[in-house]
Parts: C-alpha cells; structure tokens; sequence
C-alpha cells in the first residue's frame, strides 16, 4: 500500500507551505496552541496559547482502529477521525466566544442518547457534543479528569456506532485489510 501525497496548506500571512502532519505537531497533543481558520497557530489567543492536555495516548489509540484516518478541516480547526469517510470522533478547540467551554480542547465522540445523558450527570468534563446533535454526541475536555480507562471505552463505542452504520460489504473489507475476526 503507497502512502498518499501529503496535503500542502499555504497560510495566508506566511510563504512557506506545510503538511497537515507538520501544523499536527505544532498545534496539537500535549500543548494546544489555537489555530486561526487559516491553519496559522495564533499565538495572541487570551488564553496564553497553551493548554495541558491529559490524554496524549489518544491519538495514537483512535488511529489503531481498523481503517481509521485523520484529517484536519482547517475551515473549522478540527483534527477529524474518520472510518470510509465517516466521522466517529473529533478534536478541536472551540474559540473562547462558545460559552461554557472557554477555549477548552476537546474531543467529540458518537454515543448512544440515553448513555450520553447518564455520562454527563456522572462527568462535569463530559458535555453535549460541540457543534454537533446534542443528542448523539457528546464532547470530553481534553484538560479534565475524566479517568482514561472510561475515555477509552466513548472511542471505542463510538467507532463501533459509526462502523456498525457502513455496509456490510465495506465492514467486511476492513476487517479482511486489517484482519480483524
């Protein structure tokens, strides 16, 4: 299997051009630096352009599920995690004007409703998801003291959510390149 072209993104302010993977370990994991729409870190944001993040064991666990892939949506500023296509989490720092989460960075996984209302009242860092159904997703601050054993388990239910909606014939294609029984 050959690697892709990577993706090239030219800021507006700069004349160098970067991958995706270069901004990726700039601006994501460990410390958050915001990132202005054009993929530029901005290093003015109030709150001081840096943010522990609690889980950096998180991206690499969402890429080992089978046939997952990360993009960056620079238009939002979100690291998306997808299956074919579909999207079972998310991770972005919302600016600071999106009240209550104040900047927070966050990551936004597919959950069942009824599950992800019992999540929210056990979790004060598990919230409705961010510009998303409230209903079906819910957002964990990436700062907060959700135990990592329970953050574990929203990845793995929400690829399984998004999974189980593909057809068969792709469910069992992934599992055949990825030999999972």
């Amino acid at each position: 299997m050959t690697e892709p072209n990577p993706i090239l993104i030219r800021p507006e302010r700069t004349a160098d051009y970067r991958t995706v993977e270069e901004l990726t370990r700039e601006t994501f994991w460990n410390v958050n630096v915001p990132v202005r729409k054009d993929g530029v870190p901005d290093k003015s944001d109030p709150r001081g352009g840096a943010e522990m993040n609690n889980y950096g064991w998180l991206d690499s666990y969402l890429l080992k599920k089978a046939g997952a892939e990360r993009d960056y949506k620079v238009e939002w500023g979100w690291h998306r995690y997808l299956v074919r296509g579909k999207m079972f989490a998310a991770v972005c720092t919302p600016d600071p004007k999106y009240q209550p989460h104040q900047g927070r960075e966050m990551v936004i996984l597919k959950c069942e409703p009824l599950l992800a209302e019992l999540l929210r009242a056990e979790y004060p860092d598990i919230v409705p998801g961010f510009y998303c159904d409230k209903a079906n997703w819910n957002s964990v601050y990436l700062n907060g003291a959700v135990p990592d054993q329970v953050l574990k388990e929203l990845c793995d239910r929400s690829y399984e959510l998004v999974f189980s909606k593909l057809t068969k014939k792709v469910q069992r294609e992934i599992k055949e390149h990825y030999g999972v029984l």
